[in-house]
């Protein structure tokens, strides 16, 4: 009776959270899609700007006023037609029209359309007053600039193409259409995605892992897509063009899968409280804890993700306050206890009190002693130590902090490997315990962040050593 009881409350959370879960997803996806490909858009509206204007500068001046016969028949309308098609040759562009800023239709791959007038459409404004505006949409037909086609999912994007040399000025808008039926194809229609939404709530989780090796399969699709396309005008390409369009799609795709995950950990709190009774079957209990663990870790990972496109972007807050060293390294090893009691590893520490204070940011140097120390015991055997070591440096005004394994330690090529974001040094018994291969990028980024120095010594068998200098505070006059 309580089993059954125990379905019936069950199974309406399972579909809650599997609805949650599938409106999310697609929601993630086709915007991350769309962003993607509005930043190709953003960069042929300024290859156009940047490499047609100088040729085409009479066509998009006086076009307005020459009427659509005339712009027709114009040869350099004819010469900018056969420049589109040879940029867009080979790629998902199947369509490109060019506006003046009073609305009239310069160009079109559909040459019917030269001449109308889209002074009063929202998409247009959009893109006149600066701004990017996308549409998804299926197509039964689509006339393309290589013929007809059929059943299709096509991205019209509205773009501004700014002045070469004063990038405040826009002198036209562009509408490119994007083919985008066999990115949304992949994303949305894999069986495995379908399968693992019909299982239970354990199930859903791993599901969830699955969603993102999509997600990332779609996104270095479209990279690649843009890649191409960047290499046939690569001399008005910019390499931190494709660096801020990198930040902006992790910390969206970070930001947006907060949501649903935040709600399973809630859901699986529930269970493991068995907050609306007890559970008969305590394998159930088991499978909450399982399933909040491995949430809290995938939560641990966007953090981490999000951190290092923070890093990447350059926007990164840094809350430089007068900080006790001891007490802040205190309170994150306290943090950590469990953990080592759970790997049978011993944090020995020597926080002196008189130790001086430090201009640092709290939370930062809680969280490079939280990244050091974690995998310090993740890579030590059972039986071995850490070291947590706080003194004053004796070749800089700075606070020292030293921290030390007996760990199974690593050679200089492994050692480059750790460095290495995302990096993570296969075939030891701590890689089989999970991670994101972010700790040690991570802390040294902030350190550098917090004006310290940071360096790592180790070697196989013996262990190893971070050391992290950071300044002394100012003293008060």
């Amino acid at each position: 009776m309580l089993t059954g009881r125990f379905a019936l409350l069950g199974l309406p959370i399972v579909i809650l959270t599997a609805a949650l879960l599938i409106g999310t997803y697609r929601y993630v996806v086709l915007f991350n899609l769309q962003v993607s490909v509005e930043g190709v858009a953003a960069s042929m509206a300024q290859i156009f700007a940047n490499t047609l204007w100088h040729d085409y500068r009479p066509l998009l001046e006086d076009g307005a006023d020459m009427g659509a016969e005339a712009v027709r028949d114009d040869p350099m309308t004819l010469a900018l037609d056969r420049e589109v098609r040879r940029v867009t040759a080979g790629t998902k562009v199947i369509k490109i029209k060019v506006y003046a800023v009073n609305g009239f239709t310069l160009y079109s791959t559909d040459r019917a359309q030269i001449g109308v007038d889209y002074s009063q459409r929202p998409a247009f404004l959009t893109a006149l007053g600066g701004g990017i505006f996308s549409e998804l949409a299926r197509r039964d037909r689509f006339d393309a600039v290589n013929g007809p086609l059929t059943d299709i999912v096509v991205l019209a994007t509205y773009v501004p193409a700014r002045a070469p040399d004063d990038p405040s000025r826009i002198l036209a808008v562009l509408e490119i259409y994007t083919d985008v039926t066999e990115l949304e194809i992949t994303v949305l229609n894999r069986p495995e995605v379908r399968g693992a939404m019909l299982v239970i709530v354990l199930v859903l989780l791993s599901a969830f892992g699955a969603q993102l090796w999509v997600l990332r399969r779609a996104e270095d699709r479209v990279l690649l897509e843009h890649d191409r396309r960047l290499r046939a005008s690569a001399e008005l390409s910019r390499v931190d063009e494709a660096s801020r369009a990198k930040s902006l799609f992790l910390a969206n795709m970070s930001h947006e899968l907060r949501t649903p995950l935040n709600a399973v950990i809630g859901f699986s709190d529930i269970l493991q409280s068995e907050m609306f009774g007890p559970i008969a079957q305590r394998r159930y209990v088991e499978y909450a804890a399982d399933i909040n663990r491995a949430g809290r870790h995938l939560l641990r990972v966007i953090d981490d993700v999000l951190d290092l496109s923070k890093i990447e972007a350059g926007k990164v807050d840094v809350n430089v306050s007068v900080v006790d060293p001891a007490a802040t390294i205190a309170s994150a090893l306290d943090m950590l206890a469990t953990e080592s009691d759970r790997h049978g590893v011993t944090i020995r520490r020597d926080l002196p009190s008189d130790v001086p204070l430090i201009a640092t940011d709290d939370g930062k140097l809680r969280q490079i002693v939280l990244n050091v120390v974690s995998n310090a015991i993740k890579y030590t055997g059972t039986g071995g130590s850490v070291t947590v070591r706080l003194e004053v440096a004796s070749d800089a005004p700075a606070v020292r902090i030293v921290m030390a394994d007996t760990g199974i330690g690593m050679s200089a090529d492994d050692l480059a490997v750790a460095l290495t974001p995302f990096g993570r040094v296969q075939g030891t018994p701590g890689s089989q315990r999970g991670g994101t291969g972010l700790g040690l990028p991570l802390t040294r980024e902030f350190v550098r962040l917090l004006g310290g120095r940071f360096n790592v010594q180790s070697a196989p068998g013996v262990g190893t050593t971070v050391t992290v200098d950071l300044p002394l505070a100012p003293i008060a006059a």
